[in-house]
């Protein structure tokens, strides 16, 4: 991952003179929204952030997939929001 001018990532593939995989647009801000293009398929995906309401819960980010929206609980698990489905569990962070 390497981060460009202003608020702007690309993500590649191993390291950065591997293929790229997607760039992204980030949300600095606690309320606001982030960009990803996912750059083989030609889909973007938004995340929404949400500021914490409480002082020990965390901020919250979700987006919208296929007519479906995620969010994180946690740092490594996704859930399906209108189900509460577990769809994703992250064993490993950015390096």
């Amino acid at each position: 991952m390497e981060e460009g001018s202003g608020k702007g990532l690309t993500f590649h593939r191993k390291d950065e003179s591997g293929q790229i995989l997607g760039t992204a647009t980030y949300c600095g801000e606690e309320l606001g929204s982030s960009s990803i293009k996912l750059v083989p398929s030609n889909v973007t995906v938004t995340l929404e952030h949400i500021p914490r309401r409480l002082l020990f819960f965390a901020p919250k980010a979700s987006f919208t997939f296929d007519g479906k929206t995620y969010s994180w609980k946690g740092l490594h698990n996704v859930f399906e929001e209108k189900t509460i489905r577990l769809v994703s569990i992250s064993t490993n962070g950015f390096k």
